[in-house]
This record gives C-alpha cells, structure tokens and sequence, in this order.
C-alpha cells in the first residue's frame, strides 16, 4: 500500500490559533465530550434538586458542600446504569428540608 502525501497550500505563518487552522481542518470540531457526572444530573433532572442531595449526602456520596456532579464516576456509571431503581429509590426516600 503506497500513502499519498495531502499538501495544502498555507501562508508561510500562520498564527498559533484554532480559527486559523480550522480551514485546514476541514470542517473538524472540538468534542463536545459530556462527563458521566453530567450525563447521571441530566437523567435525574425530574427529581426535586433538595431530595437527590439529601439522599446522595446520606449515602456518604457527596458532602454538604458538594453538588450533584462532584459525585464519583463510578457511583454515577452504576446509579445510571440501573437508573429506574435508582430513581425509585431517591424519589421513596424521607428527607427533611435544612
């Protein structure tokens, strides 16, 4: 297999910037890559803010400083794998308001 050199004629500098190469990119974006953390707030996004804390600081979690997303990934990867029994669970637990 024989590789063919791709050249693209280009100004002799060019300044070190994502706008100014992008033509040579060709339409390329930057991921826009969402953590797992997001992804488990995003999915239980229906469930009251207070109440998801609450059970999240009960289970040790998260502190009463933290939010949602400052919860381990791999906490989050499990909760969003069995997402509807963990739902049901948080929505089932007896907190008080602080």
């Amino acid at each position: 297999m024989m590789l063919t050199k791709v050249r693209i004629p280009i100004a002799e500098k060019v300044p070190c910037t994502f706008n100014a190469i992008a033509p040579l990119l060709r339409g390329w974006q930057l991921s826009t890559k969402v953590s797992v953390q997001q992804r488990f707030a995003d999915a239980l996004a229906d469930i009251d803010p207070k109440q998801l804390k609450a059970f999240l600081i009960d289970r040790k979690q998260i502190r009463n400083d933290q939010e949602i997303v400052d919860l381990s990934s791999e906490y989050a990867r499990e909760a969003l794998r069995r997402i509807t029994e963990f739902k049901k669970t948080v929505t089932e637990f007896d907190f008080i308001l602080m």
